[in-house]
């Protein structure tokens, strides 16, 4: 453990922080009863730092020797925990490197924490620097403007650490603040005639039924997700749940677990009896998180994942949710549904003087700003003297 004393402002208070570390998935497991009380606790509440999501991911995606878990204590109190994998290394020019538990799967990442977002930040840093020395951390898919976000900047500023950020997408997400038909009334009123549209195209494909599943049979409704992502468009590219290796037993045990807290939102569409969509969402803190949605390509022409998260949007609304994350991408359908986005950054935060980061810091602070300015011109005198060559 490693015990410091830092204030916001990087002054020496009365009362330490002590960071804990906690190795290998079974160390991790005896602390999910903390874990739940601290989520419970958490100044942002965030789906993606439970301990539901959290046991999920690490048991599908990672090698279990790898995983250490940051515990930040206040006297005995837990205040902050984080999850992240180790990548040591013994060579000079990288240093040891260590990054937040995200993937293709993980919308956003986060720090479970009470109280200053920059003091859990502070404390976490301050552990890797003082017990690692030569540090990178790697911080994927976080939202920018968070308190998370914001802390990681201020006090690597602070630590005087390099930093780079990148921003990766923009995540559609919509603001509930009406009731449905208000809200209906605010979409342009071509939007409004499309879905109507889609919504009778599908009608006509045969007899639609609507299904949310929050508990009860959740291995059957997986089973018919299953059927419906081998017959959709993600099958051929390799990202559907039953083409990519552990996401099957990924989703399959979210599903399970959150159905067992009541935060599953599995709306599932039959046609005739037959899976047609699918969106898979929860329910958390108030907010509608939308992590997938699929379709049976072969009834592409009924636009059944478009209506399928129409009816979900509506249910939300129903239940009084205060939001709607449709998480992922920015996309046209997404733009019909809401016009708030949320920018996700990936940051990587590092002790100065390692070789490799200072490259990539050199390349994204001056290199690569330099060819976006000048690449135009220099692409355009090229273009100009091979014209000027072909008429000679």
């Amino acid at each position: 453990m490693d015990s410091y004393r830092l204030s916001r402002e990087g002054r020496e208070t009365a009362k330490p922080f002590v960071v804990e570390e906690v190795s290998g998935l079974d160390g991790l497991r005896r602390l999910a009863p903390d874990w739940n009380r601290l989520a419970e606790e958490a100044s942002l509440r965030d789906f993606f730092q439970t301990w539901e999501w959290v046991e999920s991911w690490l048991e599908a995606f990672c090698e279990p020797e790898r995983v250490i878990a940051l515990l930040v204590r206040d006297g005995s109190r837990l205040v902050a925990a984080l999850p992240i994998l180790g990548l040591l290394s013994r060579q000079w020019w990288s240093g040891n490197r260590f990054f937040a538990t995200v993937n293709k799967q993980t919308p956003q990442s986060g720090l479970l924490h009470t109280g200053p977002a920059g003091e859990a930040v502070r404390a976490v840093l301050g552990h890797l620097r003082s017990t690692r020395r030569r540090v990178s951390f790697t911080f994927p898919s976080c939202p920018a403007g968070s308190p998370v976000f914001e802390g990681l900047i201020e006090t690597a500023a602070e630590l005087e650490w390099g930093v780079t950020t990148r921003q990766m997408r923009n995540s559609p997400r919509l603001r509930i603040t009406t009731d449905w038909a208000s809200y209906l009334a605010t979409r342009p009123k071509h939007v409004r005639k499309e879905w109507e549209r889609k919504r009778r195209r599908l009608e006509e494909a045969g007899q639609v039924e609507f299904d949310v599943v929050t508990g009860g049979e959740v291995a059957r409704a997986m089973d018919q997700v299953l059927e419906i992502e081998r017959h959709s468009w993600k099958e051929d590219r390799g990202t559907s749940f039953t083409a990519a290796a552990g996401l099957e037993r990924f989703y399959g045990t979210l599903a399970r677990r959150c159905a067992e807290r009541g935060w599953l939102r599995l709306h599932l569409l039959r046609i005739d009896g037959r899976p047609a969509a699918f969106t898979f969402a929860i329910a958390y803190a108030g907010e509608l998180l939308a992590l997938k949605t699929s379709y049976d390509s072969r009834l592409r022409g009924a636009s059944p994942g478009i209506v399928l998260m129409l009816r979900a949007v509506e249910h939300a609304f129903s239940e009084g949710m205060t939001a709607v994350n449709l998480l992922g991408d920015a996309s046209r359908w997404k733009s019909e549904i809401t016009d708030e986005y949320v920018e996700i950054d990936d940051v990587c935060l590092f002790t100065r003087g390692i070789p490799e980061t200072e490259l990539q810091l050199f390349m994204r602070s001056h290199a690569r700003p330099l060819v976006r300015r000048y690449l135009p011109a220099v692409t355009a005198m090229s273009r100009s003297l091979a014209t000027k060559g072909e008429g000679r």
